[in-house]
């Protein structure tokens, strides 16, 4: 399952498939997510404020520095849609059945 975003107010920044290509930012980045302290947040909350930023605690290694720079890049150019929801999809594998 991953998440076609609307407003961003039911998804998860750190822990749902939000990502584009379906995926969560605690699995992309691993190393990363193991400095942030509330993985809560919604996308709609980590977005106009940059408050995502602000969850990072401590002094962040290496290659968590690293994926945070490959995140901003990443989601630089999503837009939230105002009013409109958030949906959970579904994909199918190549044989049909829910992968």
């Amino acid at each position: 399952m991953f998440i076609k975003l609307g407003d961003g107010s039911r998804a998860k920044f750190w822990s749902d498939n939000w990502l584009p290509g379906g995926r969560a930012v605690q699995d992309w980045a691993p190393s990363l997510f193991s400095f942030v302290r509330d993985s809560s947040m919604s996308v709609a909350v980590a977005f106009p404020t940059n408050r995502s930023v602000r969850d990072i605690r401590g002094g962040l290694s290496t290659q968590a520095l690293a994926d945070y720079l490959k995140l901003w890049d990443l989601v630089f150019g999503i837009a939230l849609i105002a009013h409109q929801p958030d949906q959970a999809c579904w994909r199918f594998s190549s044989s049909g059945t829910f992968s």
